[in-house]
């Protein structure tokens, strides 16, 4: 099973996705992070603590799910890079593209920036004053 992360329209319109990948590497992403950001789950709540099966980031979460991301890429940044899973689609996006530091070692199912693809979700959410839902 694979987490994606959608907003839609209220006339169910995708205006917006993100396949993020098998829960167990969204796991492993917040397991790194609370491994590398000390007070993580108390310092960033929405990415930390979120269950990751179900539910939805509101319009009102998502400025300070941005700022959760930004703060966390700014901490990751001093770490070294890591791969972070063994799942094809994974090793192929982190030989591509090759990141300097544990803040650029996750990517989405495409091989595109996990956390710029979070921000991009937030900012839509934003705009639209609709929720991110998790399906």
């Amino acid at each position: 099973m694979s987490l994606y992360l959608c907003i839609f329209s209220a006339a169910d319109e995708e205006l917006a996705g993100l396949e993020v990948g098998p829960y167990s590497y969204f796991g492993a992403v917040r397991d790194l992070i609370r491994d590398h950001v000390q007070d993580a789950d108390q310092r960033f709540p929405l990415l930390m603590t979120h269950p990751d099966s179900d539910g939805e980031w509101t319009s009102v979460d998502a400025p300070l799910l941005k700022e959760e991301l930004s703060a966390i890429t700014c901490e990751l940044r001093s770490h070294p890079a890591r791969v972070v899973s063994d799942a094809s689609w994974y090793f192929k996006a982190y030989k591509q593209r090759r990141p300097s530091s544990l803040a650029e070692s996750f990517f989405d199912v495409d091989g595109e920036d996990l956390f710029e693809g979070l921000s991009d979700l937030c900012d839509v959410s934003i705009e639209n004053q609709l929720p991110i839902l998790f399906q």
